[in-house]
């Protein structure tokens, strides 16, 4: 792909993938024995809080922490990091507060997954302190810490998830190693962390900072909550029409797919969003040629694995997670294609908030939330999960590749929160 093996850009992915390949690869080894110690109706409940917390927790510190890589100053990212860090421990105590003030939500009341509530403003809080450390470790080039510290942080979630199998915990096992280890791995990244700068510390440079990136709140948060909302429809869905186990199963699809391609989208995309601002600053037309470079490498990247799963999803999920699991296989097959392309695109959809073009992208993620609505409406009304999930699938892959047309055109132009 023309890229050098010696180049900066090439060694920080690697850096970043060998610390995220080496965790993934212990999660995926460790997910045949979960499969086995826990039932499809307990990764369906883990499914939900899952979803939940990723839903609120994409928008705890108001995303703020995408603005951490875009100015040329370090003081005033370091105080972009402190912002964040106080808008996500506001935020958290809001949750905190709603929940004991409202019964949750109805619709969960009388199942399993009623159980998770009072577990949610900590593990918000844990995501937004999590993704403002790593948006300031990109900045400073820490990926050695960020792959060591994601490395110590599966470690440690693989073993009390199986400590507490054994304990019959059952969903409140996955749930309590997913939180542990996610502490653990965010205070290796505060630990490790390089000094932050200073900046102003006074109300009034707050004040400044947050209206200086206010299209962050204003319409990055709503983009937010669409995108991560419409990827996690397909869990209440299936939950609240269907049951835990089609939940689990679809979770189980998810994780055994996205996050082994997953692990090289976000080394990849943390490392292009910084030199892909830095061309920016730059101009010319060198960022629409290294963003075709980037599309290219992806695109063979996760040509092979498709192929596999479309064409042996149902064996492969049969052999690697046990026969209660074969359901998983024929879900992996239709999502391959919109796991793929969303592959694609998530690593340069960074292009939007450096040409400050959030607010246009706004409309793609509400086709993505409609179109993710109406696959399950059209799977309830039809009494069938798989065909919500093939709707689900093929609807979002077109929307997606088209977007991604979009991040191409964008690069040819002008415009920024600099310009």
């Amino acid at each position: 792909m023309k890229f050098s093996l010696k180049s900066d850009y090439f060694r920080h992915i690697a850096t970043l993938l060998s610390g995220t390949a080496a965790a993934q690869l212990i999660l995926f080894a460790a997910t045949p024995f979960l499969a086995r110690l826990y039932s499809p109706a307990d990764f369906g409940v883990y499914a939900v809080f899952l979803a939940f917390t990723s839903i609120l927790g994409v928008v705890a510190s108001g995303r703020y922490e995408i603005a951490i890589l875009l100015p040329r100053s370090d003081e005033e990212a370091g105080q972009l990091f402190r912002l964040c860090l106080i808008i996500t421990s506001l935020f958290a105590l809001f949750c905190f507060l709603l929940i004991l003030l409202w019964e949750f939500f109805p619709f969960f009341e009388n199942s399993e997954a009623y159980r998770i509530r009072f577990w949610l403003p900590g593990a918000i809080w844990l995501q937004g302190v999590w993704q403002a450390l790593n948006s300031i470790g990109n900045r400073y080039k820490s990926y050695k810490n960020i792959a060591f510290s994601r490395l110590i942080g599966s470690i440690v979630t693989v073993v009390v998830t199986l400590l507490f199998a054994f304990w019959d915990f059952a969903a409140m096992g996955l749930i309590a190693g997913k939180l542990i280890g996610q502490s653990v791995e965010t205070f290796c990244l505060y630990f490790y962390q390089k000094r932050v700068s200073a900046g102003d510390k006074s109300a009034a440079g707050f004040q400044n900072l947050f209206l200086k990136y206010q299209n962050m709140l204003r319409f990055s948060t709503i983009e937010g909550l669409l995108n991560t909302g419409f990827k996690q429809i397909p869990v209440f869905a299936l939950s609240a029409k269907f049951s835990l186990n089609a939940a689990g199963f679809y979770s189980m699809t998810q994780n055994i797919l996205s996050k082994p391609v997953g692990l090289v989208s976000s080394a990849v995309g943390q490392v292009f969003f910084r030199e892909a601002a830095e061309l920016h600053h730059e101009g010319g037309a060198a960022l629409s040629r290294f963003f075709v470079k980037n599309l290219r490498m992806l695109f063979l990247l996760i040509l092979p694995p498709t192929l596999l799963i479309i064409f042996f999803g149902k064996p492969v999920f049969g052999w690697l997670l046990g026969s209660q699991w074969l359901e998983a296989g024929v879900y992996g097959a239709w999502l391959m294609p919109f796991i793929a392309v969303t592959f694609l695109k998530s690593p340069l959809s960074c292009i939007i908030d450096i040409k400050n073009q959030i607010r246009q992208n706004l409309i793609f993620e509400i086709l993505f939330f409609c179109m993710s609505l109406a696959a399950f409406y059209l799977g309830s009304f039809f009494q069938s999960a798989l065909l919500g999930v093939q709707i689900f699938s093929l609807g979002n892959s077109v929307i997606g590749i088209i977007q991604l047309f979009w991040f191409y055109k964008l690069t040819k132009t002008s415009g920024g929160f600099d310009k």
